[in-house]
């Protein structure tokens, strides 16, 4: 703290735009925080009538029907039954989609073989014969 205050000091002996620079860097640092109060308005008024110190507050209105809704999402898992309504989209995505994945994964895993290939070549790994008719 004391290293802080002897830094002001210094500073506040140097009027220059680096000066200011330094000195708007610390007031939005919680070591601004921690110095005395006459130290802090000394600053304050280093910075001129435009420099406010960084206040952490909410910014935006609580809504109490959107803060209700975030509570309800929150805790949705805690009243959660499978219904006729709700079973058949958990089946959907739990089961028929990542075996649709995997079985199009299995079917045509080495298949294909793009490492190396030119504009005429095929991407086949296996190459079928031209017919002869």
């Amino acid at each position: 703290m004391k290293d802080s205050e002897e830094s002001i000091v210094q500073l506040s002996e140097r009027s220059s735009s680096r000066v200011l620079a330094e000195l708007q860097r610390l007031a939005q640092t919680e070591n601004f925080k921690s110095l005395p109060p006459d130290m802090q308005k000394e600053v304050m008024e280093l910075l001129g009538p435009k420099a406010k110190p960084v206040v952490h507050e909410p910014t935006l209105r609580l809504d109490p029907a959107i803060e209700r809704w975030r509570l309800m999402r929150d805790h949705i898992h805690e009243g959660f039954r499978f219904t006729r309504y709700n079973t058949g989209p958990a089946l959907w995505y739990a089961v028929a989609i990542p075996v649709a994945f995997y079985a199009m994964a299995y079917y045509t895993k080495d298949k294909w073989d793009w490492s190396g290939k030119r504009r005429e070549d095929s991407l086949l790994r296996k190459v079928p014969e031209p017919s002869t008719k």
